[in-house]
């Protein structure tokens, strides 16, 4: 077994956004005392990830993304949902998440659900794909109940059947782009943040920044991308941090994170297969490019499933290099 190392791991949080920029620290922050709790608490949580023996390496790279959605915390972990037991017996709960609205009305594990908000769950056969039916009847009474309103089970629980009750909790996630990915060095995370003054060395070598970091604007059919390879047919994995790149022509082979919901190609296997794609960049001294993945609306609807984004610089601003430029 490979022992952990003695250092402590180091996360550098390169993008989140929360209707503000955060890097590293939270920029902008203005008077909104919101800023310095969301800052805090997303600090806290690299924390935590760095004590993990899963984040143990420095090999880490993961982009995260994540549109509005509205997320009701129920709180339920179901057993086999194909059961025919279900039509008879109700609903298996094989787990309860702490703080949901299951566990506050009391819902434990060995329950079985019978009824919910005077709707029975007993006897509703199972869909083309095998699953019980009754899955689908409790998504949609939730979706139905507004939040804080109260959600009405009877389970079933050993031998006799208990009435439970609780608020039902909903809440509103905002958008979240964020990346982790740990240090190209052993320098300080500040190296990494964008737009920080420049050193004062007058001799430092020609350098342009490659950045996927930025989000793009989803209002103009723009979202997130990662970078494959530069002049190479692929690297074969994400290429972490910045990218410092001495002036000159390059090709860069790009990958998109646009969400397989917006697709909606007619063949669902299409929308899930991600083709990384050519761009060509011309890099300049002193300035930073922010790359992108342009959703094609007109390639989308003709389902053509290679061809339904392409690679875009949708942001380009002057800027210091914050490392010493590799040639490709």
């Amino acid at each position: 077994m490979n022992k952990r190392r003695s250092t402590p791991v180091a996360f550098v949080l390169l993008t989140a956004v929360l209707g503000w920029p955060l890097i590293a620290t939270a920029q902008n922050s203005g008077s909104d005392p919101r800023n310095e709790r969301i800052n805090q608490a997303i600090r806290t949580m690299l924390i935590s990830l760095a004590q993990d023996p899963l984040f143990d390496g420095e090999d880490l790279d993961l982009v995260f993304s994540q549109q509005p959605e509205a997320l009701i915390n129920l709180g339920v972990i179901y057993g086999d949902t194909r059961s025919a037991d279900i039509d008879t017996q109700g609903l298996p709960v094989v787990a309860v998440t702490p703080g949901s609205t299951a566990a506050a009305m009391g819902l434990r594990a060995g329950d079985r659900i019978v009824n919910m908000n005077t709707e029975p769950l007993l006897g509703l056969g199972q869909d083309d794909e095998g699953v019980s039916r009754a899955v689908g009847r409790v998504s949609n009474l939730l979706q139905q109940i507004p939040a804080n309103d109260p959600v009405t089970v009877i389970v079933s629980r050993g031998n006799r059947r208990e009435t439970l009750s609780a608020p039902l909790q909903k809440f509103q996630l905002p958008r979240v782009e964020l990346a982790l990915s740990m240090p190209e060095d052993d320098g300080p995370p500040e190296d990494l943040i964008m737009g920080a003054p420049p050193g004062s060395d007058d001799d430092r070598p020609p350098c342009g920044t490659l950045s996927m970091y930025d989000p793009p604007p989803h209002e103009f059919n723009l979202y997130p991308a990662y970078l494959m390879g530069i002049n190479v047919k692929n690297s074969g994995s994400i290429m972490r941090g910045f990218q410092y790149l001495p002036p000159g022509d390059y090709e860069l082979l790009v990958s998109d994170l646009i969400p397989s919901r917006e697709l909606r190609v007619k063949h669902t296997r299409f929308a899930k297969r991600r083709q990384a794609r050519r761009m060509t960049l011309e890099v300049s001294d002193g300035m930073v490019y922010h790359v992108a993945a342009k959703l094609l609306h007109e390639r989308k609807a003709q389902g053509e499933h290679d061809e339904y984004w392409e690679p875009v610089v949708w942001r380009s601003e002057p800027g210091h290099c914050k490392g010493k430029p590799v040639a490709r």
